[in-house]
């Protein structure tokens, strides 16, 4: 049943369902969702490289700018970030960074540098959705088959070369014209991944999984503490948290529309 707890607003916890929590939790979960979404994202590739250069004909402008990007929108309204956990762009880079589909390794082909302290903001993320824009409006790419499997290509480097040079995923937290800028609009979203219960983080847990993870899976790819995140900017919702929390404190909460945009929290320039 819904429930009002100290954050003031209704919440419906969709993780307080055994047998979703159990779906989560198991480690296929996320390839289970993705693969669909790599194969359709390899499909557009070919098409746009090799296939009729007629927009009207080629399907990868078609599923691109007619479907996907118009769809986005409905995405973060209803769903908020769902579109990280599936993201083709990242799901590639993390097979490759991690070299397994699914399982948890405790090595990876990472090089693990910190992030530069001086891109610690979205400024990248706020300039690459702005050039994307100049790029639809000026140039025509969402007419373009080839353009539009060349601007996929160029995303998908991106994403990989972080990946395979800093720890994590700093492109997803930092970089990312559509997770980031998303990040902003999901604080009108109805869904939020929070802790259960602020106060377990704070007395009951010493080891921080689900920022450093630990045996049944990774830690958080964008640095997020659960005993800490209270909006919706920063998580991709890869379900991680939900794996590695030894007190299964770990909530997906439906709850009424633009909650994070009433609170009072201290905004960044970079998101300004």
């Amino acid at each position: 049943n819904p429930h009002t707890t100290s954050t003031g607003y209704p919440r419906l916890d969709l993780l307080g369902n055994a047998a979703v929590r159990a779906l989560v939790r198991a480690r296929p979960f996320q390839f289970v969702l993705r693969l669909p979404v790599v194969l359709l994202f390899l499909l557009i590739i070919f098409a746009g490289l090799f296939g009729t250069q007629a927009p009207g004909k080629n399907i990868a402008p078609i599923l691109t700018w007619t479907i996907w990007w118009a769809s986005l929108m409905f995405f973060i309204l209803f769903l908020g970030k769902i579109w990280c956990l599936v993201c083709p762009w990242n799901t590639l880079a993390e097979w490759l960074q991690r070299l397994t589909f699914w399982g948890k390794k405790e090595t990876t082909l990472s090089l693990n540098f910190r992030w530069p302290r001086r891109l610690r903001n979205i400024y990248m993320a706020t300039g690459l959705f702005v050039g994307l824009s100049w790029l639809e409006l000026g140039f025509g790419v969402t007419l373009s088959p080839l353009a539009t499997a060349g601007l996929g290509l160029f995303i998908l480097a991106l994403t990989v070369v972080p990946a395979l040079y800093y720890d994590r995923k700093p492109f997803c937290r930092y970089g990312c014209l559509v997770g980031q800028i998303s990040g902003l609009y999901a604080l009108f979203s109805p869904v939020e991944l929070r802790a259960r219960d602020r106060e377990v983080c704070r007395t009951a847990c010493r080891t921080k999984d689900c920022l450093l993870g630990n045996e049944r899976g990774y830690g958080c790819p964008t640095n997020e503490y659960l005993g800490a995140m209270d909006l919706n900017t920063y998580c991709i919702l890869c379900s991680e948290c939900v794996k590695t929390c030894p007190h299964d404190n770990v909530a997906f909460n439906l709850r009424p529309f633009a909650v994070d945009l009433v609170k009072s929290f201290r905004l960044r320039r970079d998101e300004a």
